[in-house]
């Protein structure tokens, strides 16, 4: 029952954002960092909008119009964080951010953007925003990958970064959990990436990259389903019926990732070194039909862990 009313809340959310999909071209401040990398500023719009079913279903109400604007203006300045990891080079941590923002955005966008969400933020949101924003920035700044969950701290301090976008704060039980959820949504994000990854040598070597690259399917399957009994249980021990709620929405990602895990599995065992360069055997296209009827499966599926997973 809860899947179905997460169906029900992502079919909503996804809704309304794309009704103010058409009118963000007239948010001031926005034309100029979507004109400049619509493809970029689109994924990040969806990711968000994700990320807001999400809170959505812990909390038991959907954004105000006010935090909706704010998700939209983060969005655009995820963008900025990416040149960071695709360059290789960013300014040290302890430089001041109007200088980092000259360093990495030369037509001076982002640094008006940010002083707007800043602007709009409650004292008691300033804080935990300030904190997260530094603590990302100097992730996507080490490009350091290790073989465990902990080095997933980009997508952890992310996803606690559009938390402080919402009132009230969330306290430390929540924020444990959205921490856990921040490695995971960022370890399904690398594992449908491993083929694009592989293409960029100036990046970083993410996770998945690094145990497909050593042909070790089971090792990553290990890695993820651990962390995905990480994070649902500590969404299910938080008070009310809100955790159990975002644990359902959060589970359709979940399922999307294990369909690309099966797929690199059936891959393994033909090939005796997964053919990493080849983007047709690699990219798992969840358009084709064959893919949504899997991904359909595991969304049906009541165990935790499914069984044709090593």
């Amino acid at each position: 029952m809860n899947r179905l009313g997460a169906a029900w809340r992502l079919l909503f959310t996804f809704g309304g954002a794309w009704l103010w999909w058409f009118a963000l071209r007239r948010t001031p401040g926005l034309q100029g960092v979507i004109n400049w990398n619509l493809r970029r500023f689109r994924h990040y719009y969806w990711g968000t909008t994700y990320l807001a079913a999400v809170f959505s279903a812990r909390s038991g109400r959907g954004r105000s119009a006010h935090e909706r604007r704010l998700f939209v203006q983060m969005a655009a300045l995820a963008a900025y964080f990416d040149e960071i990891s695709e360059h290789g080079t960013a300014p040290p941590p302890d430089t001041d951010w109007k200088q980092k923002g000259a360093a990495l955005d030369e037509r001076g966008l982002a640094w008006p953007l940010l002083q707007a969400v800043r602007s709009a933020l409650t004292v008691e949101q300033s804080g935990p925003f300030e904190a997260e924003l530094d603590a990302v920035y100097r992730s996507e700044a080490a490009r350091e990958v290790s073989d465990k969950p902990e080095g997933l701290g980009k997508g952890a301090h992310s996803v606690l970064l559009f938390r402080s976008l919402l009132s009230p704060p969330a306290p430390a039980a929540e924020r444990a959990a959205w921490y856990a959820f921040g490695q995971l949504i960022q370890l399904c994000d690398d594992v449908f990436d491993v083929w694009f990854d592989a293409q960029s040598p100036g990046t970083a070597s993410t996770l998945p990259l690094r145990f497909l690259s050593r042909n070790d399917v089971p090792g990553l399957v290990d890695i993820f389903e651990k962390q995905v009994l990480h994070t649902r249980q500590c969404l299910l021990a938080l008070p009310g019926r809100g955790g159990a709620k975002a644990w359902a929405t959060l589970f359709f990602l979940v399922a999307t990732a294990r369909v690309a895990l099966a797929h690199y599995r059936r891959v393994g065992q033909r090939e005796r070194i997964l053919p990493l360069e080849d983007r047709k055997t690699m990219v798992v296209d969840m358009a084709r039909w064959a893919n949504r009827v899997r991904w359909l499966a595991e969304i049906l599926r009541k165990s935790v862990r499914p069984p044709d997973l090593p």
